[in-house]
């Protein structure tokens, strides 16, 4: 029966890396942004967002858009 730990341990990792590619961006900011950091208006995911206006340290910016490279990360 190894085989079929191997299909399921094939779907678990399919299942965990489709939840983390489609992480929204508001779940990550309320749950791991720093008190300094302040962002109104946010939307997309973790890996391709956008905020309306971000404040830190004092310096405000609007229109911020980021877009992450997962392989990178990896390497």
């Amino acid at each position: 029966m190894p085989n079929r730990y191997a299909w399921i341990a094939l779907g678990l990792g399919a299942y965990i890396a489709f939840a983390l590619s489609m992480f929204p961006a508001v779940t990550a900011y309320r749950w791991f942004a720093p008190d300094t950091l302040h962002m109104s208006g946010i939307d997309g995911t973790v890996w391709s967002g956008r905020a309306a206006l971000a404040s830190a340290n004092g310096l405000s910016v609007r229109d911020v858009r980021w877009q992450l490279d997962a392989l990178p990360l990896l390497i």
